[in-house]
């Protein structure tokens, strides 16, 4: 899959249509801030399983791949999931919204490549394009007829005439064995083209608007001359 965007020279292409999501990039002086944050994760965490389980996602670490929740088919439970934005963005078009879903659950890889098989591409693919999750966006801008008297008003609710995303705005890709940062949380990204905000809040609690720039959480102080100690270690 691939996403069709407007000509824009100064941006890499999306990767995800050739296999070669190995080269997203980052911008040097964020990538610095990224060690420097993931270095500052591990003193506070201890791991960054941990970090994530407990503070982004709120879930019981031992839930992870545990028998209960291998015994449910793949997406079945609401619980066993969970969508956020991606903090730490690659180097793409600014309209591009960049989200990581996590699941409880271990999604099945080819054990010779290391990349999903075809049944785990078509389980992800039915799963994306559900109507409660990214199936169809609201209409925006349909009016309602109020009760007599009262101003007409506006409706974003998803209906079967909803917009569909069109195919060419929506990708996902799962890192390989080989170039996963985090293998004990099973997880994927999803890329939206010009995606709807009401869409997004509705899956993730909050709409930060288009741009690739990185979230840093709170907690995280930073010293601009030790991040670039860390990224030249």
């Amino acid at each position: 899959m691939s996403l069709n965007l407007p000509p824009a020279n100064h941006f890499p292409p999306i990767h995800t249509a050739t296999d070669r999501i190995d080269r997203f990039q980052r911008l040097p002086s964020e990538y610095n801030l990224y060690l420097y944050y993931l270095a500052h994760v591990k003193r506070r965490w201890g791991s960054t399983v941990r970090m994530l389980t407990e503070d982004l996602l709120k879930w019981d670490e031992s839930e992870l791949m545990s028998p209960a929740v291998s015994s449910r088919p793949l997406f079945s439970e609401p619980s066993d999931i969970r969508v956020t934005y991606n903090d730490w963005p690659y180097l793409i078009d600014p309209k591009i919204t960049h989200l990581v879903v996590w699941t409880k659950f271990r999604i099945p890889d080819d054990p010779i490549t290391g990349r999903p098989t075809k049944e785990t591409n078509g389980i992800i693919d039915s799963w994306l394009r559900r109507p409660d999750v990214l199936g169809a966006r609201p209409r925006r801008g349909v009016k309602a007829k109020g009760a007599e008297g009262e101003p007409e008003k506006q409706s974003t609710t998803a209906d079967s005439s909803a917009e569909i995303i069109p195919a060419a705005n929506l990708t996902w890709f799962k890192n390989w064995s080989a170039i996963k940062s985090i293998h004990a949380l099973e997880h994927f990204h999803v890329m939206i083209y010009d995606a709807d905000p009401e869409m997004i809040e509705s899956l993730v609690g909050q709409w930060r608007g288009h741009g690739w720039k990185p979230r840093l959480p709170d907690w995280l102080e930073v010293n601009h001359a030790d991040a670039a100690a860390v990224a030249s270690e």
